[in-house]
């Protein structure tokens, strides 16, 4: 992905992210403990790759559609 692409990505993320919390979408009863706030980003993080339809993914989560990817392109998934 190009640069600007990714930066365009990057901002719909966080617009998507914000909205989500205005509207109070997510996270209700955020902590202000350090540790427990982090527990509850990861908790939203995973939510909305592997379990939350995209739109834009026919109503598929990222995971689902990254996995199809993986087939079609006989690819294995980057492991660190």
């Amino acid at each position: 992905m190009p640069h600007s692409q990714a930066e365009s990505a990057v901002e719909r993320f966080g617009r998507g992210v914000l909205w989500q919390l205005q509207a109070g979408l997510c996270l209700s009863g955020v902590s202000r403990n350090g540790g427990r706030l982090a527990r509850q980003l990861l908790g939203w993080i995973e939510h909305y790759n592997h379990q939350a339809p995209h739109s834009a993914l026919g109503m598929q989560s990222p995971a689902e559609c990254y996995a199809e990817w993986l087939v079609r392109n006989k690819t294995r998934p980057f492991q660190n």
